[in-house]
């Protein structure tokens, strides 16, 4: 088991224990969210896919395109 991180402007940020390989779209459904409308998801700063595999420890940022520019 690995712990990722979940942050998101304006809500706490979430830890979340996941199986080792584990995508960003599976940490998603763990944590019971997903992105809404057009926000991007980064993880260690570096934009991502829900296909992407975290490590441990990775922080997953979701932000829209107004806060990444």
């Amino acid at each position: 088991m690995i712990n990722v991180f979940i942050a998101r402007m304006g809500y706490d940020e979430v830890e979340i224990e996941i199986a080792s390989g584990a995508t960003v779209a599976e940490v998603f459904r763990q944590a019971g969210m997903s992105p809404e409308g057009r926000e991007q998801a980064f993880v260690m700063g570096v934009q991502a896919t829900m296909a992407s595999v975290v490590e441990d420890g990775d922080i997953i940022s979701i932000v829209t395109p107004k806060q990444a520019a």
